[in-house]
């Protein structure tokens, strides 16, 4: 998309679907399934952290994709992305250890801290992170993790 075609009222309707107030800015409004933020431009769809990136740094080369240092598909702080190619990606992901596919190797019936528990609950409620990723991050199973969300506070 170029960069001309926005205008300053699609900026501001834009900025209005953040939440600033954390560290990742989290898309607040429409997502597609893998969590990304979405948002529609003159009836096209688009991902909100590319369009942060190309609202700041101008299109994006062919086959670059626009990555996130934060590992949050949700986040569009521009000081969280990157640019890279999906290659550059997937190893960034691999040497982060943050291959949420793989859970084969979790320790099932981890016992998190209260503290843990507690920021894996406000991760969920942020509907940035599924069962999968939050598992991988706190180095248990989804079962367990589900688990945790069902107890009372």
């Amino acid at each position: 998309m170029e960069l001309e075609k926005y205008n300053e009222k699609f900026f501001i309707k834009f900025c209005n679907k953040i939440d600033f107030t954390n560290y990742c800015w989290l898309w607040k409004v429409s997502k597609s399934s893998n969590g990304y933020g979405q948002i529609s431009y003159k009836g096209t769809n688009y991902l909100a952290h590319r369009l942060m990136w190309e609202f700041l740094y101008g299109k994006i080369p062919n086959k670059l994709c626009i990555c996130h240092k934060c590992d949050n598909h949700a986040c569009v702080n521009p000081s969280h992305l990157f640019l890279g190619t999906y290659s550059d990606n997937m190893l960034d992901c691999s040497k982060k250890k943050r291959n949420p596919a793989n859970t084969n190797n979790r320790k099932s019936n981890t016992r998190l801290n209260e503290n843990n528990k507690k920021h894996l609950k406000y991760l969920w409620k942020t509907k940035s992170y599924t069962l999968t990723k939050l598992a991988f991050l706190f180095d248990t199973t989804p079962k367990d993790i589900r688990e945790i969300l069902k107890e009372q506070n």
